[in-house]
């Protein structure tokens, strides 16, 4: 196993950082969903013969892109909870001194997940 020198107060740092910028991030997501649910609904309809119809063309869009989003934004939220505790682990096994622990908590954060892939579409690909 390679040698780890990691400055354990800096880890903390960072974590008090991104902490607050993790939790925005959730409220955002929430709030988008929260807007998206008001605006399908309430975004028109297309009717004919006295009918209510169903949801507009406006409507329609905006379904396909929750539908199209959802499984992106999971798999971000996903990659990046299960860095995170693998960071943590990580980094708590190593200030007490167990390097085996470290390096299969670290392990154990990264597993499944293909970080040569992006749950978005690159550039120019349909």
């Amino acid at each position: 196993m390679s040698t780890w020198d990691i400055d354990i107060g800096e880890v903390a740092r960072i974590q008090e950082l991104a902490t607050p910028i993790a939790e925005d991030l959730a409220e955002h997501a929430s709030d988008l969903g929260e807007s998206l649910g008001t605006a399908i609904p309430n975004s028109g309809a297309l009717a004919w013969d006295g009918d209510d119809g169903g949801p507009g063309l406006v409507g329609a869009a905006l379904t396909a892109f929750v539908q199209h989003a959802a499984d992106r934004l999971e798999s971000v939220a996903e990659r990046h909870g299960r860095s995170w505790q693998g960071a943590a682990g990580a980094t708590s096994a190593y200030a007490a001194g167990d390097l085996d622990m470290a390096a299969a908590a670290q392990r154990a954060g990264t597993l499944g997940i293909d970080f040569d892939s992006t749950p978005f579409e690159k550039p120019g690909r349909r």
